[in-house]
């Protein structure tokens, strides 16, 4: 099967491909923040690298849905979205926390953003919360936890969901919107 998966929703972009059994990473760095969803020059690397590649031969494309970057979800599931109209191709999102604990079945993912914000999976469920209180009593709670793993390199389409997502879990077309976790609060200016 041949798939395209992205993760945006880091400072540095990934994609990964796995096309004709070849499976291929490429990563984009951009300090320049107006500049780092460049399609023309992403889309550039995967042609250049990739012999004979070809978006109408990729059979299925992931994202990485969240939690991170919103906005670099929200791109991915627009261009999938695009290409699903104009290709027919299905697309999937997966949490970034879902996707390391099928990596580390028995970890408790955990990601801290910049504005306070707190992610983590227990019991199957990605949750979200503002009180590190709440952080410092489930890892009271769980045995082991100072036994965690760094998943800084786990990052979702490079190590986790060309190799197992599909394998190792039912996913489905049409349930594929940026999963937040949290809800989103806009303030009016």
């Amino acid at each position: 099967m041949n798939l395209l998966a992205l993760d945006l929703t880091n400072e540095i972009h990934y994609i990964a491909v796995r096309f004709f059994g070849k499976e291929y990473s490429l990563e984009f760095t951009e300090n320049n923040r107006s500049k780092r969803n460049d399609w023309n020059k992403k889309i550039d690397e995967i042609y250049n690298k990739i012999p004979n590649f070809d978006l109408k031969k990729i059979d299925a494309n992931i994202y990485a849905a969240g939690p991170g970057s919103y906005t670099g979800a929200r791109l991915a599931y627009t261009f999938f979205s695009t290409l699903e109209y104009i290709n027919n191709t299905p697309f999937y999102a997966v949490s970034n926390l879902e996707a390391m604990n099928i990596e580390c079945p028995d970890a408790v993912p955990f990601f801290a953003n910049n504005n306070k914000d707190f992610f983590f999976r227990i019991n199957g469920e990605d949750k979200h919360t503002n009180d590190i209180n709440e952080i410092q009593a489930l890892r009271k709670k769980l045995i082991g936890f100072e036994h965690n793993k760094d998943l800084v390199d786990l990052v979702i389409p490079k190590n986790v969901v060309v190799r197992n997502i599909l394998e190792k879990k039912n996913l489905k077309s049409g349930e594929n919107y940026p999963n937040y976790i949290k809800e989103l609060a806009y303030k009016k200016l």
